[in-house]
């Protein structure tokens, strides 16, 4: 346990180092830092993965991006989960000495959101529903996460990084994107990663986003840190990206709901028709 605990409080410097930095140089370095990591999961999924080389170019992009996603939410998730509940300090007295180290892995985070933003610009189709959520999605994050760089609060550090830990749900997202492009959707492992995807995704963003609020609320020690007037400032900004990104969530939920809806459908349909044909063939053997 002590020789996990030093790499993580290593780590916790090196992010508080990179919080030192200017702000735009970091992020600026770290989106070209995604893209030369979509760049490398692209050539590796062309060697490792045999549908990979079957898609056209826009889904091996597609293929390529989410992988990327994928690591950036269970690195990030790992971070940020240490950063916020690790810390007892937090609790006791409401200062979040990791303020600095949460401040500094959002500067990397920026980085990836203004990349996946070119990425859905450039190569795909913009005017997509799921696209032009996602724009939303990251336009009201990434200018949340300035918010929290600017204002310096410890508080809305706090919330924001609690709030990627949603991000939890993304890579069985991806996951059955990937089982569906590799020709695997009429298989059992399909279903269950879809039962798993919908599940963490109600934890992760239908659940978790009100206990976050209620965890931060419930503190009188977090609260009484706060002045009037950066109280206000965070209620507004916080209020606001809480009220749309859960309604954006309840909708993707709904979805997701409704695709379990028409397979558990064609599934049991489908179930009735073999039924029917076995009582047909022991109804023409026993004749």
């Amino acid at each position: 346990m002590s020789g996990m605990r030093l790499p993580l409080e290593r780590l916790q410097q090196f992010l508080a180092i990179v919080d030192s930095k200017p702000a735009m140089s970091v992020v600026f370095l770290a989106f070209n830092g995604w893209i030369l990591l979509f760049f490398v999961c692209f050539g590796l999924s062309w060697v490792v993965f045999a549908p990979f080389r079957r898609l056209d170019l826009i889904h091996r992009s597609d293929w390529a991006s989410r992988v990327v996603s994928s690591i950036n939410a269970t690195v990030g998730c790992l971070l940020f989960a240490k950063l916020v509940f690790g810390e007892e300090q937090l609790y006791r007295t409401g200062v979040f000495s990791n303020s600095a180290a949460s401040c500094g892995l959002w500067k990397l985070i920026l980085g990836y959101f203004f990349y996946d933003s070119l990425l859905i610009v450039l190569v795909f189709e913009v005017h997509e529903a799921i696209n032009i959520q996602t724009i939303i999605h990251h336009i009201v994050v990434t200018s949340a996460v300035i918010y929290c760089l600017s204002s310096r609060d410890p508080l809305a550090m706090l919330w924001a990084s609690a709030l990627f830990l949603t991000e939890a749900s993304t890579p069985f997202v991806n996951l059955r994107w990937f089982l569906s492009e590799s020709n695997l959707k009429h298989t059992r492992i399909y279903v269950v990663a879809g039962l798993l995807m919908t599940l963490a995704f109600f934890v992760a963003r239908i659940l978790f986003m009100p206990y976050t609020l209620y965890l931060l609320l419930s503190n009188p020690n977090i609260l009484n840190y706060l002045s009037t007037y950066r109280a206000f400032c965070d209620g507004i900004v916080g209020g606001s990206v809480f009220v749309s990104i859960y309604v954006l969530n309840i909708y993707w939920f709904y979805l997701m709901m409704r695709g379990l809806y028409h397979i558990g459908r064609q599934w049991l349909l489908k179930r009735s028709k073999e039924e029917l044909i076995a009582e047909k063939n022991n109804h023409s053997v026993t004749n």
